[in-house]
C-alpha cells in the first residue's frame, strides 16, 4: 500500500509541474510575442516619421512645383502628407497643426521623443540659406503601460485554467505511471513468490536437520537437504536470468537460425540420451538468417527443449521444426488443462501433478524475452486415448 500511496503522490506532484509547465510556456512564448509586438511597433512608428520628414523636405524643395497644382485631389494628398506637422523659421511659425505641445526648443536636431500618447521627431531644415525647423508626430500604437497592463491581466486571468490543466496532467501523467502501477503490483507479487518459494526448501532442510537429531538418520537429512539445497540454486539462476534481461542488453545480430539451432541442440543430447529420449529435428534445407539477439533465441529455445526433456517419459520423442516464420517444440508425456493454459506462462504456475522441482520461471522467463523481441508465443496441448502432447510454438514475425 506504501508503494501505491507513493505513487499517488508522485501523480499529483507530476501533475502540478505539468500544469506549471503549460502555464509557464503560455506566458513565455505571449511574452515573446508581445515584446516583439512592441519593438517592431516602436520601429515602424520612428521609420513613418523619418519617411514622413523627408516627404516634407521634398515637398519644400520642390514648393515651386507643388503651387501650379490646383486640382482639389492633389490638394488634399498634399493636406493628408502634411498634417500632424509643424514648420518654423526661427520665431515664424509657417505652418501648423500642432497646437498641443510649444516646448519644441528642447529638442535637438533629429531626436525622437515621447510625449503621452505621441512620438515625436524634429529635424532642421536648410533651403536657400535659411533654417527651417520640421517637427512630425504619430499617435503611439503600443504604449509599454498598455502593454505591462495587459501582460498582467494575462498572468491574472490565466491561473484558472491551471485547475483544467492540472486535471488533465492526472490524466496524461496516469496514463504514463500506469506501466509503473503494474511493476510495482509484478513486484510485490514477485516478492512474495520468491518468499514463498525460498521458504520450502529451507523449512525442509530445517525440519530433515531437526528429524536426524532425533531418529540419527543422517544420510537421509543430508540427501533431503542436498535436494532442497538444489531446489534454491536453481530458483537463484532463474532469478538472476530474470534480473538481467533487459532492454540494454537487446543487441541484434544476424545469425544461421538452423546452424545455431543444432548447436543447442548438441548441449542436451546427453541429457536427452539418458532418458533414452530421440530429439528429432527439422527444417529448411537452405540457411534460415535473422536478425536476433543471439542471448535471448538461446535461452528460449533451451527453455523449451530443456522442459520438453525434462517431462517427456523415457523411450520418447521431442519434436522441433525451424522454418523461417517460426520455432516450435513438441514433447509427448505432459498434457496440460485447457482452463491452465493461459497461466502457464505465469510465474511459479505449476500443473498439480508435475513434480515439484519445475517451477514456472523459466516460462514466464520465455514469455518476457518474447514480449521483449515482439514473437507471439503460444501453447496448445492435447489428450488422445494412449497419446497426449504439449506444443509450444514462438512466430518470430
Amino acid at each position: 500500500m506504501g508503494n501505491y500511496e507513493l505513487l499517488n503522490r508522485y501523480k499529483k506532484r507530476l501533475s502540478i509541474y505539468f500544469a506549471f509547465f503549460i502555464l509557464c510556456s503560455i506566458w513565455i512564448v505571449v511574452l515573446f510575442f508581445d515584446i516583439s509586438k512592441y519593438f517592431n511597433s516602436v520601429r515602424s512608428d520612428k521609420k513613418f516619421l523619418s519617411n514622413k520628414s523627408d516627404q516634407i523636405e521634398h515637398i519644400m524643395d520642390n514648393a515651386s512645383v507643388y503651387y501650379k497644382f490646383h486640382e482639389v485631389t492633389f490638394r488634399r494628398i498634399l493636406k493628408k502628407i502634411i498634417e500632424d506637422t509643424r514648420i518654423s523659421s526661427g520665431d515664424d511659425e509657417i505652418f501648423s497643426e500642432i497646437t498641443d505641445f510649444d516646448n519644441f526648443s528642447i529638442l535637438p536636431s533629429e531626436w525622437f521623443l515621447k510625449v503621452g500618447d505621441y512620438i515625436y521627431l524634429k529635424t532642421i531644415y536648410e533651403h536657400n540659406n535659411k533654417n527651417y525647423e520640421i517637427i512630425v508626430r504619430k499617435k503611439i500604437e503600443i504604449k509599454f503601460e498598455d502593454f505591462l497592463k495587459n501582460y498582467f491581466y494575462l498572468l491574472l486571468f490565466s491561473f484558472p485554467f491551471g485547475i483544467l490543466f492540472y486535471f488533465l496532467g492526472i490524466l496524461f501523467v496516469w496514463k504514463n505511471l500506469i506501466p509503473i502501477k503494474e511493476t510495482i503490483k509484478n513486484l510485490e507479487d514477485f516478492t512474495w513468490n520468491v518468499n514463498h518459494e525460498f521458504k520450502t526448501p529451507i523449512t525442509e532442510i530445517i525440519s530433515s536437520l531437526e528429524l536426524s537429531k532425533k531418529t540419527w538418520i543422517y544420510e537421509k537429512a543430508v540427501n533431503q537437504s542436498i535436494n532442497s539445497a538444489k531446489k534454491i540454486d536453481r530458483l537463484l539462476d532463474s532469478l538472476l536470468w530474470m534480473v538481467s534481461i533487459t532492454d540494454s542488453s537487446y543487441k541484434k545480430q544476424r545469425i544461421d537460425m538452423v546452424s545455431y539451432s543444432k548447436e543447442i541442440i548438441e548441449e542436451y543430447k546427453a541429457i536427452a540420451e539418458v532418458k533414452d529420449i530421440v530429439i528429432n529435428f527439422e527444417s529448411s534445407k537452405e540457411c534460415i538468417m535473422r536478425n536476433v539477439n543471439k542471448e535471448h533465441y538461446h535461452i528460449c529455445f533451451a527453455n523449451l527443449l530443456s522442459n520438453a526433456i525434462k517431462y517427456s517419459d523415457s523411450d520418447s520423442m521431442v519434436e522441433i521444426k525451424l522454418s523461417k516464420k517460426g520455432l516450435m517444440v513438441r514433447d509427448f508425456w505432459i498434457w496440460i488443462d485447457k482452463k491452465n493454459l493461459e497461466k502457464i506462462f505465469s510465474r511459479y504456475f505449476r500443473e498439480n501433478y508435475i513434480d515439484g522441482a519445475w517451477k514456472g520461471i523459466w516460462l514466464s522467463l520465455t514469455k518476457k524475452i518474447c514480449d521483449m523481441n515482439d514473437w507471439k508465443i503460444k501453447i496448445e496441448s492435447h489428450k488422445e486415448w494412449k497419446h497426449k502432447w504439449t506444443t509450444i510454438s514462438i512466430d518470430f514475425d
